[in-house]
């Protein structure tokens, strides 16, 4: 969620098991609403839960977002702890350091070494998310290099609900707020 007024975002993180009602499908796993209607459902099903209408919705698969980095000339993180997960392919020390497309994924799906697993993975997928804002705000403040980063959006993603000239408008709007006024917040779960 954006408040244009107040430069402030918050990104909303929601595991993947929590359960929900899915229309239609009655209650499951919110990712399953992404495998019984698209999207869009996903959507959908979120919106009813969280009591706000999600107008947009931009989806991509593993390739899109190895595609997207690897676009982008890689995203800088601050790895916290030795992530080293088989399943992932997660393999990294502590540090800041570049991920290329694919070490990005790897770095996004690790879950096997935390005690918690989804729930840090779920939040460490927001702050690359806020990484790839700092990026961009480095890199790309004006129109023109926005035209650019949506271009390499539109390449990768698929768009629901949202044209080009709302897209645009988004994009300068996500550019306009400081990474530090973002809040990365978990939703609880029992």
């Amino acid at each position: 969620g954006v408040n244009p007024a107040l430069h402030q975002a918050t990104i909303l993180d929601i595991p993947r098991d929590t359960g929900m009602n899915i229309p239609g499908h009655g209650v499951d796993k919110v990712n399953a609403s992404h495998s019984f209607g698209g999207p869009r459902l996903q959507a959908d099903t979120i919106s009813a839960v969280v009591g706000v209408p999600i107008p947009y919705v931009i989806d991509t698969d593993f390739d899109g977002f190895i595609g997207m980095v690897n676009d982008l000339g890689g995203l800088t993180v601050n790895v916290p702890i030795r992530m080293q997960d088989s399943f992932s392919g997660a393999d990294f020390q502590p540090g800041v350091q570049k991920l290329n497309g694919n070490q990005a994924l790897a770095y996004a799906r690790n879950r096997h070494q935390f005690p918690n697993s989804d729930l840090t993975r779920t939040q460490n997928q927001g702050y690359l998310i806020l990484q790839a804002l700092t990026q961009f705000r480095a890199e790309n403040t004006g129109p023109i290099p926005t035209l650019g980063l949506l271009a390499d959006l539109s390449r990768h993603a698929k768009l629901d609900g949202i044209g080009l000239k709302d897209l645009y408008a988004l994009g300068r709007l996500g550019l306009s707020i400081d990474p530090n006024q973002v809040k990365n917040v978990l939703v609880p779960v029992a």
